[in-house]
């Protein structure tokens, strides 16, 4: 633990660009949404200047934040749910600390692609609340999950776990971290300020800890010692219902209720925003009703680097970029009744370049695409053989991802989208490998799957707040087995709701 905090804090000292993005970013205004003009939304709030203590790096209070954080897991685990695998021993100690056996464990989807990045925002956050800078960060998070890995449970250290806790902890974390900071202002009082601390509260905990431990939850900063920041963007609320149907045998159609938040954060063709995710574009969904579980679909994009190209003038502009993306992209659902499964997809870990433009006519209105290149470093597909262990329905693997998302924006009143994704995967160790003779050391059932999605968005807007949201999506998945035959799923579903729009 002690070299765990040290190497942290060495790794702090000597990054350099740590400081100047932090400065930066107390400088510059931050610009959120797609519409690219400062003059066309209003000054949002006043963002408190942060307290002395709170300006300072804190590297070994975020480490000791990471462990605790495990300790108190492991403590819940044992002595609340007295979960198996909470029992840990000299023996299952000694034995993981060697890292020379990992597997591939058996918990749900929602459990390997969802629950596990989750928990790897807290880790980022005990850091990046604590001032240290994105890359600063990152370092936490594969520490924090590589101690839960060989001292958190006593089963042997899990890949898939490592991975998708390690990249989806990074995504997660840092768009949980920039969205929060859109909600907060130490300049409110009464109601105001408590709503907006809950609102934090929700958004980042490990964030709203640290602002408990410097005293920023209950601080009142006058507007005379606040510095001013643009805050133009969108966050959306919604809720709406959803219907989805199957085609094929065991089909599947049902109707369930939804809530859902949509973030967007900068833009991709802004040309001073370059740094990681100073944009970003996020969908959360839960789901509600007919036995579906509660995260439904998570879909991140964000920058990790970006080297614009082109200037805003006068009149028409047309503008675009290169840059390195980092995605993360969860679908779940759960058959209803004697249905077969409409569909599981994760794209957990997966990073590649993209590129971009946007035209600008007139005052507000925008024409843009955005193509993606990205290499999956860890994802899933359903597996629909039936030779697999009860809970993992899916297979793991790794491979490469094609996305497109074309816009049209025409003033504040109406937004069209259309979003094309496709991902390969490669599922190579196989249920019947010769290595171990154990599936828990595997991949799944071998063979490769492709597939699809398409979602065509419309967005019509009234006044400043309510927005009518339609959204269609088309799954379609082609699986190759080596030992069973192929199969195909088709899914349609459709989205109707209203959601609430914050500027």
């Amino acid at each position: 633990m002690l070299l765990f905090i040290k190497v942290l804090s060495l790794v702090c000292c000597l990054t350099g660009d740590g400081e100047m993005e932090n400065a930066d970013e107390k400088k510059d205004s931050v610009v959120v949404g797609l519409n690219l003009d400062k003059d066309e939304f209003p000054l949002l709030q006043h963002t408190a200047k942060r307290p002395p203590y709170r300006q300072r790096k804190h590297p070994w209070l975020a480490a000791l934040e990471v462990e605790g954080y495990n300790l108190g897991q492991m403590a819940f685990n044992r002595y609340v749910k007295k979960a198996p695998f909470a029992y840990v021993t000299k023996a299952s100690l000694k034995e993981n600390i060697k890292l020379n056996h990992w597997f591939w464990d058996c918990d749900k989807l929602v459990t390997n692609s969802f629950e596990h990045p989750y928990m790897g925002n807290f880790y980022f956050n005990m850091a990046r609340t604590n001032n240290l800078s994105f890359w600063e960060s990152v370092p936490y998070v594969v520490g924090g999950d590589l101690l839960w890995e060989v001292h958190g449970e006593n089963e042997l250290p899990s890949i898939n776990d490592f991975v998708t806790t390690a990249f989806g902890g990074v995504i997660i974390g840092e768009v949980m971290y920039r969205t929060s900071q859109l909600v907060i202002d130490n300049s409110q009082r009464g109601g105001r300020r408590v709503m907006r601390e809950l609102c934090y509260l929700m958004l980042n905990p490990a964030g709203a800890l640290n602002r408990l431990i410097g005293g920023e939850t209950w601080r009142i900063e006058h507007q005379a010692d606040t510095v001013r920041r643009e805050r133009m963007g969108e966050i959306m609320l919604g809720a709406g219902t959803r219907h989805l149907h199957t085609v094929g045998v065991g089909k599947a159609d049902f109707w369930t209720a939804y809530l859902q938040l949509m973030v967007n954060y900068g833009s991709p063709a802004r040309p001073d925003q370059g740094k990681p995710f100073q944009f970003f574009r996020s969908t959360l969904r839960g789901t509600i009703g007919n036995r579906q579980d509660i995260v439904g679909r998570f879909n991140v994009v964000g920058n990790l680097w970006r080297m614009p190209v082109g200037k805003y003038g006068t009149g028409r502009q047309t503008l675009g970029g290169f840059g390195i993306y980092q995605h993360f992209n969860y679908y779940a659902s759960n058959p209803v009744r004697e249905s077969e499964r409409p569909y599981q997809i994760s794209e957990a870990a997966s990073v590649g370049v993209g590129v971009n433009t946007d035209h600008k006519w007139g005052r507000r209105n925008h024409v843009g695409e955005e193509l993606y290149a990205s290499g999956v470093v860890m994802g899933c597909s359903q597996d629909d053989t039936g030779n697999h262990f009860p809970a993992r329905t899916y297979n793991f693997g790794s491979g490469w991802s094609l996305r497109s998302h074309a816009y049209l924006e025409l003033g504040e009143w109406l937004r069209m989208s259309f979003d094309a994704w496709f991902m390969r995967l490669y599922t190579w160790y196989d249920y019947d490998g010769p290595r171990f003779g154990l599936g828990y050391y595997r991949q799944g059932n071998a063979g490769h799957s492709s597939q699809w999605v398409f979602t065509p968005t419309l967005e019509i807007r009234f006044a400043h707040g309510p927005c009518l949201f339609l959204q269609g999506d088309y799954f379609h998945r082609s699986t190759h087995y080596r030992h069973f035959n192929d199969s195909r799923s088709r899914t349609m579903e459709w989205s109707l709701g209203l959601n609430w729009l914050f500027r």
